[in-house]
């Protein structure tokens, strides 16, 4: 018997089958598959499960995930969606459609945040000046974090294509070579968000 299907059918083996018509049904309400399946039809739909994940689905946002994870959730949405509102579904089609669309969602990747760190030294009387541009490359405002040996910097909601800018003061004549890090994250109201973690080394250098 094929399951998800609306015709069932039994094989039996060449001289197996009773030799009366109405005998010969027996064996097959004798399998578990079938009175199961039987049982099912006498139910009524139940849709809980499905509409539970379709407004799980409909309210992720797709600016968070890789497009190659987004576009079979998109897809399983469709059509979930679609047998949510079919009132001639059964219920083989709405625990297919479930699952499907949970698997998606299991399946979701949330993508790197897109972000470019230029650092440079400035003298200024002197002394050297660490200078550390954070730009915002994506497509959705970003906080972005600057962590130097000189101190740290936030910028808040760094619009797309803008930056944040800062000078850290070193105190030395001669700045030594290390590294800056920055750190971002996507604003995009919800507890799941693309990040970025950039570390960006400098040589240094005298004043």
């Amino acid at each position: 018997a094929q399951r998800g299907s609306h015709h069932l059918f039994t094989t039996y083996t060449a001289g197996t089958t009773p030799m009366f018509n109405h005998a010969a049904w027996i064996p097959t309400y004798m399998n578990d598959e079938i009175i199961d399946w039987l049982y099912e039809q006498a139910l009524p739909v139940d849709k809980s499960e499905l509409a539970a994940l379709v407004d799980q689905a409909q309210a992720l946002n797709a600016n968070v995930y890789t497009g190659a994870s987004w576009s079979p959730l998109a897809a399983a949405l469709t059509a979930a969606e679609s047998v949510l509102v079919n009132d001639e579904a059964d219920q083989d089609s709405v625990i297919r459609a479930a699952g499907a669309l949970e698997d998606a969602i299991a399946a979701l990747e949330v993508r790197d945040l897109a972000i470019d760190v230029v650092v440079g030294q400035r003298c200024i009387a002197g002394k050297a000046y660490l200078t550390v541009q954070a730009s915002n490359g994506d497509t959705i405002p970003a906080d972005l974090t600057i962590t130097t040996a000189y101190g740290e910097k936030a910028f808040a909601e760094v619009a797309p294509g803008s930056n944040g800018y800062h000078l850290f003061t070193t105190r030395l004549g001669t700045l030594p070579s290390g590294s800056v890090t920055v750190d971002g994250a996507g604003v995009v109201g919800g507890a799941v968000a693309p990040t970025a973690h950039q570390v960006e080394p400098y040589a240094g250098g005298t004043c």
